[in-house]
């Protein structure tokens, strides 16, 4: 039976959809799970999933990076890992899966406002909402844009909280370094197919303390620490083969696509420039992730204008989403958590919206989108 939730922005016509996931080529997927289909070892840390790890570790330059079935796994593990306790102040302006991270690691959320700039976490929100029940401080990075780190770090130290990041939307080499400056005890990115790299699902945590790599080992495979030993609790969080060697063939195709989607932010940028109402992220202050191409309709009537694009690029055989709508704040299952003042994400909301961005796109279409978004 065919499941009756199919997402509204998956369709068959290509140009409609917002995202589509780089597929490899048969024979390169082929290639790489040959060995683990060659061992019979289709799971728990086999060749495909070492490779992976290595190969990403030297891709984004991080220390140490660990594997999971996906990334909302992956930020459930890490929070269940720091055995926080109490609340964990957080965006509103994320996917749902940061939200049911922290519930399902026994944690309860606290909603911060988001700066209009970057539209990540304020830390001046932040600031308010930090008393004897918070235990961390778990920031969003948005369509590429950073959260703001420096003031973030000196915040967890003088509150002696946590810092951890869902980067899910982050992705680019030598990110994750140690010389970086975005790090906090650990960040997550998602490996899932709306991803620029992808493991079709999938994500991982990145970090830099050598502790936490038993940790997060036992916890994302049931507690072992080895052979018929277990000490703690744990979950079934592993990567299986087949899904690490997807991301072996991927990670091949990877600069091709990303050269392609840089191709068709620059022709956004350079025709919506001329448009002042109309913001565009990621900021170019940062890394380009590619994964998302957005607008914010700064003018005073920018929700009608907003809707009005979206509508009008449907009708022109484009596809464009409200991402994120609706705010986690604002569903039923969340209602009774704490919260800041939220007036800036609330106006913010109302007025993005992220354009299609990927290789069934051309040049030429972008420039079409662009001047479709000038006319209305």
């Amino acid at each position: 039976m065919i499941s009756p939730y199919i997402p509204n922005f998956i369709s068959e016509n290509l140009k409609f959809r917002v995202t589509v996931p780089i597929i490899p080529d048969p024979e390169k997927l082929n290639f790489h799970f040959k060995k683990s289909y060659e061992l019979k070892w289709l799971s728990n840390f086999g060749p495909c999933y070492q490779e992976l790890k290595e190969n990403l570790c030297n891709f984004l330059g991080t220390p140490f990076i660990e594997l999971f079935s996906s990334g909302t796994q992956a930020l459930t593990c890490g929070l269940r890992t720091l055995e926080l306790k109490c609340e964990v102040i957080t965006s509103p302006f994320t996917f749902p899966a940061t939200i049911n991270a922290i519930k399902w690691a026994g944690l309860q959320p606290v909603f911060a406002d988001i700066e209009l700039e970057t539209l990540t976490i304020s830390p001046d929100s932040v600031a308010s909402m930090i008393d004897n029940h918070s235990s961390a401080i778990l920031g969003v990075d948005v369509y590429g844009n950073r959260c703001e780190h420096s003031r973030l770090t000196k915040m967890t130290k003088d509150a002696n909280l946590r810092l951890v990041y869902d980067s899910a939307h982050s992705f680019g080499p030598g990110l994750f370094s140690r010389a970086s400056s975005n790090m906090g005890t650990f960040n997550m990115i998602s490996f899932h197919a709306t991803k620029l790299f992808h493991t079709c699902e999938g994500g991982a945590l990145v970090f830099d303390d050598e502790c936490l790599v038993d940790k997060l080992s036992r916890v994302q495979n049931f507690g072992f620490t080895k052979e018929d030993h277990f000490e703690s609790s744990g979950t079934n969080a592993k990567l299986s083969e087949l899904h690490a060697a997807m991301g072996l063939a991927v990670l091949e195709r990877l600069d091709e696509e990303f050269s392609h989607r840089e191709l068709l932010s620059e022709t956004y940028r350079e025709i919506l420039g001329a448009d002042n109402s109309v913001s565009v992220h990621p900021l170019q202050d940062f890394m380009p992730a590619y994964t998302y191409f957005s607008l914010l309709f700064s003018c005073e009537n920018g929700n009608t204008r907003r809707n009005r694009v979206h509508e009008s690029l449907k009708k022109n055989g484009f596809g464009s989403r409200k991402y994120f709508n609706p705010l986690c704040s604002e569903v039923d299952c969340f209602a009774n958590s704490k919260r800041a003042n939220l007036d800036v994400v609330k106006w913010v909301v109302d007025r993005v919206l992220c354009l299609p961005l990927h290789r069934f796109i051309q040049p030429e279409d972008a420039a079409t989108i662009a001047r479709i978004v000038l006319e209305n």
